[in-house]
Order: C-alpha cells, then structure tokens, then sequence
C-alpha cells in the first residue's frame, strides 16, 4: 500500500475506506456462518469492482478497507 500511494502524498487523488458491518452477526444468526461468510467474500469482490480501486481486503471479520486512486484532482 506504501508504494502505491507514495506518488499521491500531498494531492487529492488517494482516499482510503474503511467499512464495517454493523450488528453482522445477525445475519449469522439468522442465515448461518456458511451464508455470513459467503455475502461477505461477494462484498469483497464487489469492493474490487469500485471504479479507481487499486486494492480492498478484508481485514478481519466485517472490516475492510479499499483504497481508491482518482484519475484527477478533487
């Protein structure tokens, strides 16, 4: 992540995301882990399909962060 965004220290043009899923654990309780498990791996593909998102994981249970890289200055 430190090369990626080294070029845009100091512009407009880096923005780092972080998401949390409030109260997730009852879509376990209620579908199952199984299901839990699987929407979050689909949100995580999705987050890969944000226009200028260069990178998102998953950093633990219903936490990501996605850093996004703007063709231009806001």
């Amino acid at each position: 992540a430190a090369r990626m965004t080294k070029n845009y220290i100091g512009t407009d043009q880096a923005f780092w995301f972080a998401m949390d899923f409030f109260e997730f654990r009852l879509i376990n309780y209620r579908y199952g882990m199984k299901a839990g498990d699987k929407l979050l791996d689909t949100f995580e593909q999705y987050l890969n399909t944000i226009p200028g998102a260069v990178m998102s994981r998953r950093m633990y249970s219903d936490n990501f962060v996605v850093l996004v890289i703007s063709e231009q200055a806001q």
